[in-house]
């Protein structure tokens, strides 16, 4: 009971100072948007357009019922940019900010690692979850995306459009919830930012 009142008081602190903010500054809703938006990942400075991407992102939307098919209300996004443009310090930000993240690296991961992999402990199989199913009800931050390999950057698609990951090994027929949202950056195949090339 008490932890209930404490975080009930905690909203109407929040609350107060969310309805004064917007009192001050509801007459410029942009300049007051980038001010909310300069406070996410401080330490870079500008880059409203994908500080507002990426904040759209982590709130995600709202999951519905339709007939008998649920649509998803998480979006993901892939940031891709020139080596050292800040992307990297934006999901280490964002997975700080989020209830339950994790962070993982392209580079070298495969697709047991992404999603669940099945190994003998003991003379009995068990299943270990990757990343994505760690990620369940939070965000999965791949960096480097890049060097992920194509066979194993196709796994990821059941997993941001179902959010399920369906699993058949070590004698395991199972569906995993995986609602994840994913927040990847990778930098351009060329090294440099080019609009018409492919990035696959």
């Amino acid at each position: 009971s008490s932890r209930s009142s404490s975080s009930a008081s905690s909203y109407a602190s929040y609350r107060s100072k969310f309805d004064k903010f917007w009192i001050e500054n509801g007459t410029t809703p942009i300049r007051a948007r980038n001010m909310i938006l300069a406070n996410l990942c401080p330490q870079l400075s500008g880059m409203y357009v994908v500080k507002l991407a990426v904040a759209l992102t982590m709130i995600g939307g709202v999951s519905r019922q339709e007939f008998d098919t649920r649509i998803r209300g998480q979006s993901h996004l892939l940031l891709v940019g020139d080596p050292g443009t800040g992307k990297s310090q934006l999901l280490r930000y964002a997975a700080q900010m989020a209830t339950r993240a994790v962070v993982t690296t392209g580079i070298g991961t495969t697709s047991a690692g992404l999603t669940v992999s099945a190994v003998k402990d003991g003379g009995e199989w068990v299943l270990e979850a990757g990343a994505l199913v760690l990620a369940d009800g939070g965000i999965c931050c791949i960096d480097e995306f890049g060097s992920v390999r194509e066979h194993d950057r196709g796994v990821i698609h059941e997993a941001m459009e179902q959010q399920t990951i369906s699993v058949a090994k070590g004698g395991f027929v199972c569906s995993l919830n995986s609602r994840a949202t994913v927040l990847a950056a990778m930098n351009p195949p060329s090294g440099g930012f080019d609009q018409d090339s492919d990035l696959s």
